[in-house]
């Protein structure tokens, strides 16, 4: 059985929405320039099965996993009144 005989799944718009969010994480962290960054996303628009987006992000530098960000708590002020 080859994979031609398999049917193909359709992407769902979840789907296309991560991969389009992924493609943009890269641009942002410098592996992918501008104009292969408007190719990769024309070809999501079109992608007719799942392995059509895989192929997009599969060969591009894994992302740094994304650290939570501190919460800083502001320390309190209290209000002071003088008497004149």
């Amino acid at each position: 059985m080859n994979d031609r005989s398999l049917p193909t799944q359709l992407p769902t718009p979840e789907l296309r929405e991560r991969v389009e969010a992924e493609l943009c994480e890269h641009f942002a962290a410098g592996h992918i320039e501008l104009d292969e960054l408007e190719q990769r996303l024309a070809v999501v628009d079109g992608a007719t099965n799942v392995a059509e987006l895989d192929g997009l992000v599969r060969e591009l530098h894994p992302l740094a996993a994304a650290t939570p960000t501190p919460v800083v708590v502001p320390a309190k002020r209290g209000w002071a009144a003088s008497a004149t």
